[in-house]
């Protein structure tokens, strides 16, 4: 019994050497394989490479010769940006004249560009873009938002929600925008600043809502010098009567 025992021992030994030894000449001859696989694949290339090789210095001397050629010819592009705050209710006139402006752009009218912003053709022809963008913050839009609530009643105001208000911000309501001009020459961006600010003055709109806002401050002010008038004649008449109450009173002690 202990023979068999140890016979069996030794079989199971020895299927597990073999087996042992499978698994090693296996990872092997892979391994071998995959080296063989880079080596020839890298023996491949060098001989690609090798055959090509003029072909590839033709190519890299034209594209460093075109790269560079296209890059001392390119024109460079300078970007200006002001922020401006529109009054008296221009924002949409302002957004509209931006539009109509770069319209210009695109379709190439520069004379009619240069018309448009009463500058010379030639600084006109320098225009590549004109954009505007709100530049709204969280302050302006909160502030924006109570300004909105404050003369509504309760039962309206139960039905507002901020978020809500938020999602549906226009961004023509900003306080704020930017206007960016990308030209071909620095100092394009700042010629045509007055202008565009200029052109929003003397808008007809702009300019009755300027003068509704003069005429409403002054009757405002007008309103209040007269009751600061009431005022004096009503401090004065008290002033007269104390000093009549007092006389009594100093005859009455006599």
């Amino acid at each position: 019994m202990s023979t068999k025992e140890t016979a069996t021992e030794e079989i199971d030994l020895g299927q597990l050497l073999r087996l042992i030894g499978n698994a090693i000449n296996t990872v092997y001859n892979c391994i071998l394989n995959s080296l063989r696989s880079i080596y020839h694949l890298f023996i491949v290339c060098i001989l690609f490479f090798r055959k090509h090789f003029l072909k590839f210095c033709y190519t890299a001397i034209l594209g460093v010769g075109l790269g560079a050629y296209l890059d001392y010819n390119v024109i460079p592009v300078y970007k200006f940006s002001m922020v401006v705050q529109p009054n008296f209710n221009s924002a949409r006139q302002l957004y509209s004249n931006i539009e109509f402006y770069n319209q210009l752009v695109k379709q190439e009218d520069r004379e009619e560009l240069a018309v448009v912003l009463n500058i010379p053709l030639g600084v006109a022809e320098k225009i590549a873009n004109i954009e505007i963008e709100a530049f709204p913050d969280k302050a302006q839009k909160i502030k924006q938002f109570n300004e909105f609530i404050k003369d509504l009643d309760s039962i309206t105001l139960k039905s507002i929600d901020y978020q809500d208000h938020l999602e549906n911000f226009n961004n023509i309501n900003a306080g704020f925008h930017k206007i960016q001009i990308e030209a071909t020459a620095p100092e394009i961006g700042k010629q045509c600043q007055e202008v565009i600010v200029t052109s929003i003055n003397d808008n007809q709109y702009v300019k009755s809502q300027k003068k509704a806002s003069i005429d409403n401050i002054a009757i405002r002010d007008a309103l209040i010098n007269e009751q600061l008038k009431e005022i004096n004649k009503l401090q004065a008449f008290y002033k007269e009567i104390r000093i009549l109450e007092a006389k009594k009173m100093w005859q009455q002690q006599i």
